[in-house]
């Protein structure tokens, strides 16, 4: 996601319900946090069930999730996870 806070605004805006006023705020403290390394670490491998990427992106209702919501299929890193840049 390009803005994780206009994405998260986006779902209270279409169900029609306000949106807590300190939701940016928590949004940016949530991601510096995720950032700075404050999360487990990941596994060192994932089994993969049977999936590859190719056919999970071309599934329909992931693609039209990506498209409303601006998701890039990324073959590498598109930011740096730790500056968001």
């Amino acid at each position: 996601m390009s803005d994780a806070f206009m994405v998260t605004r986006s779902v209270f805006d279409y169900f029609a319900m306000d949106f807590p006023e300190d939701l940016e705020q928590n949004i940016v403290s949530y991601l510096e946090l995720q950032r700075s390394g404050n999360r487990m670490a990941p596994p060192k491998k994932y089994d993969n069930f049977g999936y590859d990427a190719e056919a999970v992106w071309a599934d329909t209702a992931v693609a039209d999730y990506c498209k409303i919501f601006r998701v890039k299929q990324e073959r590498t890193r598109l930011i740096d996870t730790k500056t968001g840049l």
